[in-house]
């Protein structure tokens, strides 16, 4: 046994390490209680500078020991000379590049070096895009790079030409680089603006876009990075605050008005209500609370014209901000009618796409093309199927929608951990489908039924309806159920519904068909209650129809009731 090396055990090996780390911490604790004993005493000095050094080498994340450098260079501003402090601050630029080399992804180093390249009397920022330069070479997806990479560009003065050949080169390089995409996003805009385009490019540098993502795809189906440029190139515009609809009901001299986005009404965006070019006082409320899509108001004058004289409304959309879009609509009150309505004009099929140019829709009329042959070649493939939908939605929704339905069933097969995001999805398409193809407001009645709807989109564009029928289908809730504001009549049976929420403060609503759901408790009709006319109910069906005394708890609940179905 002499002479030979002995071999630790195990458990010996680890006994070592267990204590290399006790005096590790203990080291770390006591250079870390010394510093904050410093800093009570603020003595802010190079010796300070020094133990804090000593514990980032080993630890960047710990900020505070930044902020406490932060405050030794900021005392140092005023008592050092320029060249004392240039040569202070190029130490702490190359401590700082250490640290990054140690943890590349560190927010306090990067933060850090930002700040210093502020207050250094004399920076080199060339010298720093090369250092972004290199960074990026060893991860190109190192997103605090890239955006270390715009600070610098930013004070170096770089022009957005440059930096678009730049990440052009890496994207080149590695289609996969999503960052590089992203910062493309953000350049082309600047290079090729045209503020008509939802993106903010002009409409042929985007076409030329659409060649190079498509390379992109091809050479690599799998990766998101390109799928996810190819979206933003399709664009959605960012609409305008604007009216929608305007509903008038001249029997109960009430006002309904939709917009295009959730708006607030106050002093920067407010209507103004004219009757026979005579201004009228309204109070405008939102079904939604301060904010919404769906705005009322009860006018203290009469609307019914029972005279021969021609009599009108006007209502105009005025605002101080930039995306409020003055909008007026002018609608004649008839004689002896007690309804009228405006919709704001638009190409038929784009009441929720937009209209592209005829090369732009050829563009993307190829896209499908492409698309569906790299789908014959990946059949499997979610993100070759969600661009498909995406391109059709975007050109000709009504066109394809039987086509997006039936790929919409096979992302549920595909990936099922997001089937109820396909299923929403569905929905959402069928509903905007139905809305477009419906005949006229002045029909005021709404069928869509046995679509399987999972969500009931867009009502607010119902607003005006009076019977609405969404029975047969798989809603789950009807949280956006109080935009039907001039609803009488509503069928919502055989859903999947367990509570009532958002049916409510319908002052309208007569009748509710809510028959072969899933409401379990009389209290899960507690929402109905604020529909005060409600009078005919049906519930057959329900699991709370077995509980004791079911009848009457619904009567006690809902006292408008006269007829109730069990």
């Amino acid at each position: 046994m002499h002479g030979r090396l002995k071999v630790k055990t195990t458990a010996e090996q680890q006994e070592a390490k267990r204590k290399e780390r006790e005096k590790k911490l203990t080291l770390y604790k006591a250079a870390t209680g010394k510093i904050f004993a410093k800093r009570e005493r603020n003595e802010l000095d190079q010796e300070m500078l020094d133990l804090t050094s000593e514990l980032l080498s080993v630890n960047q994340d710990f900020y505070t020991l930044w902020n406490i450098r932060r405050d030794i260079f900021q005392a140092w501003l005023t008592s050092k000379t320029p060249e004392e402090l240039q040569k202070a601050f190029s130490n702490e630029l190359y401590f700082l590049e250490q640290c990054l080399q140690m943890q590349p992804k560190s927010y306090g180093t990067w933060h850090q070096r930002c700040w210093v390249m502020t207050k250094m009397p004399e920076p080199s920022w060339d010298r720093e895009l090369r250092l972004c330069s290199r960074f990026l070479d060893v991860d190109e997806r190192n997103f605090h790079c890239w955006d270390y990479r715009r600070f610098v560009v930013h004070h170096f003065g770089v022009s957005s030409e440059n930096e678009l050949e730049f990440a052009t080169t890496k994207i080149s390089s590695n289609f996969s680089n999503f960052s590089s995409w992203h910062y493309r996003s953000k350049l082309l805009p600047l290079v090729y603006p045209d503020e008509s385009q939802p993106t903010g490019v002009k409409e042929e540098i985007l076409q030329k876009e659409f060649e190079l993502v498509q390379n992109a795809f091809f050479t690599d189906p799998s990766d998101q990075s390109a799928w996810f440029y190819h979206k933003w190139l399709l664009g959605k515009a960012q609409k305008d605050i604007a009216i929608l609809h305007v509903f008038v009901d001249c029997k109960h001299s009430r006002i309904l008005v939709s917009f295009t986005k959730p708006i607030q009404l106050g002093k920067d965006c407010f209507i103004t209500v004219m009757l026979d070019d005579e201004k009228v006082d309204a109070q405008w409320t939102s079904t939604s609370g301060c904010s919404g899509v769906l705005w009322m108001s009860v006018l203290n004058v009469d609307l019914m014209k029972n005279d021969e004289r021609e009599h009108s409304i006007e209502l105009c959309l005025c605002g101080t901000t930039e995306n409020v879009s003055q909008t007026s609509s002018l609608l004649p009150l008839k004689p002896n009618i007690d309804y009228c309505y405006w919709v704001k004009s638009h190409v038929p099929g784009t009441l929720f796409s937009r209209e592209f140019t005829s090369a732009t829709s050829d563009i993307l009329s190829q896209e499908i093309d492409s698309c569906r042959q790299l789908h014959e070649l990946e059949p499997d493939n979610k993100w070759v199927i969600l661009t498909l939908l995406s391109l059709m939605r975007a050109l000709e929704p009504a066109r394809y929608l039987t086509e997006v339905v039936t790929y919409l069933d096979k992302l549920v097969a595909l990936d099922p951990m997001r089937t109820n995001y396909y299923l929403d999805l569905r929905s959402k398409f069928l509903m905007e489908d139905a809305i477009e193809s419906h005949s006229s407001d002045a029909q005021r009645s709404f069928c869509i039924t046995g679509k399987q709807l999972t969500v009931a989109y867009h009502l607010e564009h119902l607003a005006g309806m009076v019977d609405v029928d969404m029975s047969h289908n798989a809603l789950f809730h009807m949280k956006s159920g109080h935009l039907l504001q001039s609803i009488r009549k509503l069928k919502l049976n055989d859903n999947r519904l367990r509570t009532c929420d958002g049916i409510e403060r319908l002052l309208q609503l007569e009748e509710l068909d809510l028959s072969n759901n899933d409401i379990q408790d009389v209290q899960d009709l507690a929402p109905l209650a604020s529909c005060t006319n409600l009078q005919r109910l049906a519930l057959v069906g329900n699991p709370l129809t077995n509980v004791e005394g079911c009848q009457e708890r619904v009567l006690q609940l809902l006292p408008s009731v006269i007829h109730i179905l069990l």
